[in-house]
């Protein structure tokens, strides 16, 4: 019986650090000394807990008694009874945790290596040479009257989009200015062909800069803001874009008015389904992604670390 209880409390003590353990390496994957530093400091603490079962497992099960009092009080008999155990046994049980997360990663890098590839095939399959568009747009630029400031500045709005698409946006992280810059550009362009009924409102922190992120990430949730936006006649149509950054996290907010008789748009969508895959192979589990909708309302938040 006291064998049997001591393998229960081994095991048990064992296994609750390694819950614990998981959890404390993913968040301290990069400063590999402070994680070595508590992982002893839980091993001592732990040890010493278990040190205490085995004193009351030997007092329950009646084994604690003459010659054994001495004996169980002796540094080396501790050594052996609970340290080595408990050493061995967390020391065993972190190595299967980290190759069990160093598969995942590596599970994961292959299935962002094919994704990647699917979105370059694509993307080349739906190519045209950019100097041909760009010496097209100049050209058509100048054959717009001079005294017809919109259109021009529609149209250098809209080369200045094309651009980022063409060139910026096959790099795998682009700086968060370009990906706003290119935001703007968009919310510009569709505002024009809005009339009054329609409020469009853009905020962006001061502290967008400085950091990286995969591009055209944001323009998801705002295309999909626009075409579904409300087309009340008595009621004002609405489209609110927020982004700022808030300590190491990046927030963007993205809710747009929905008509009553049309159904809520779901998650489904290509668009929306592609984003949230995106994040998952990109992030793991350090971003979050949420839809809130209702009959009345649509909302897109998306937290990215920075």
């Amino acid at each position: 019986m006291q064998v049997i209880l001591n393998t229960f409390a081994d095991v048990g003590v064992v296994y609750m650090l390694y819950l614990f353990m998981g959890p404390l390496s993913r968040k301290l994957q990069s400063r590999r000394q402070i994680f070595f530093g508590v992982w002893f400091l839980l091993a001592i603490v732990g040890t010493n807990v278990l040190i205490k079962l085995h004193y009351l497992i030997h007092v329950i099960s009646g084994t604690y008694k003459g010659d054994f009092i001495a004996l169980f009080n002796k540094n080396s008999f501790q050594v052996f009874d609970a340290y080595v155990v408990l050493f061995v046994g967390l020391g065993i049980s972190t190595a299967f945790r980290w190759y069990h997360e160093w598969s995942q990663t590596f599970v994961r890098l292959k299935e962002m290596e094919k994704e990647k590839a699917l979105t370059e095939l694509e993307y080349l399959k739906s190519q045209i040479n950019p100097h041909f568009v760009f010496n097209t747009l100049n050209s058509i630029y100048f054959l717009i009257d001079p005294g017809n400031e919109q259109a021009r500045g529609a149209l250098h709005t809209f080369s200045q989009m094309l651009r980022y698409q063409l060139y910026d946006s096959s790099q795998e992280r682009v700086l968060v200015e370009k990906e706003v810059e290119y935001l703007k550009n968009y919310i510009t362009l569709q505002s024009m062909r809005l009339d009054d009924g329609y409020k469009i409102e853009a905020e962006f922190g001061d502290q967008l800069e400085g950091f990286s992120i995969p591009p055209l990430f944001l323009i998801i949730p705002v295309e999909n803001a626009f075409k579904h936006l409300s087309h009340h006649t008595t009621e004002i149509n609405s489209v609110q874009i927020a982004a700022r950054r808030v300590g190491d996290a990046f927030i963007f907010t993205c809710e747009n008015s929905c008509s009553r008789s049309e159904k809520p748009v779901e998650v489904g969508g290509i668009g929306l389904k592609n984003l949230k895959r995106r994040l998952e192979l990109m992030y793991d589990e350090g971003a979050f992604f949420t839809i809130d909708a209702d009959e009345h309302r649509y909302r897109i938040t998306i937290n990215l670390p920075i």
